[in-house]
């Protein structure tokens, strides 16, 4: 499943999160 989301709060539920800015991956955790 993928999730799409700009809320910090809901991605707190997440295991993964990878940040994307201009294109770019910036953050992987």
């Amino acid at each position: 499943i993928v999730l799409v989301t700009h809320e910090p709060y809901i991605a707190a539920y997440t295991q993964r999160t990878i940040r994307i800015r201009d294109g770019q991956i910036e953050v992987s955790a």
